[in-house]
């Protein structure tokens, strides 16, 4: 015996039909998709204010920390140091890890252009490891589109199972 939960509207609405455990299921895609929707703006926005209005400085490579990823393997990110305009001294983990074989020339005392946002200087990339170009966005733009098809998906499901 389905027990039907009351979404919106009169005991006519399709939605209404839905078991509550139906809902769950079909709820939770659709939260996913939009977390990953925001998680990929958040990135091409930062990118966007990075490109427009970023400051490029001359900064160094402190160390390389290792990191493990929880889904194993070993990467490195860099530790940069520089100094904004005012001269204020900063020093920052990069976000992005990659594999040893990937470092390049990447190594400590390496010297890096730092690309910073002059409001929020913690906010930076370092040009050539982290993602800063335009055609380096295809990975945030493709969690946007991925974001935009699971929710789609789930709704679609939602009123597919709902009749």
């Amino acid at each position: 015996m389905r027990t039907p939960v009351h979404l919106a509207g009169t005991v006519s609405d399709p939605l209404t039909r839905l078991t509550a455990v139906e809902t769950v299921l079909l709820l939770g895609p659709l939260l996913f998709g939009g977390w990953v929707i925001l998680r990929g703006r958040r990135r091409l926005r930062r990118a966007a204010r990075l490109r427009s209005a970023g400051i490029s400085v001359p900064g160094s490579v402190e160390c390389l920390e290792r990191y493990t990823p929880p889904r194993g393997g070993e990467l490195f990110r860099p530790v940069v140091s520089w100094s904004t305009a005012d001269g204020t001294r900063m020093r920052q983990t990069s976000a992005v890890g990659r594999r040893q074989a990937d470092l390049g020339p990447v190594r400590r005392g390496a010297e890096v252009t730092v690309r910073y946002d002059p409001a929020e200087p913690a906010v930076m990339w370092t040009e050539g490891w982290d993602v800063i170009s335009r055609g380096d966005d295809r990975w945030s733009w493709a969690a946007v589109f991925f974001g935009v098809f699971v929710c789609v998906s789930a709704a679609v499901q939602m009123v597919v199972t709902a009749v």
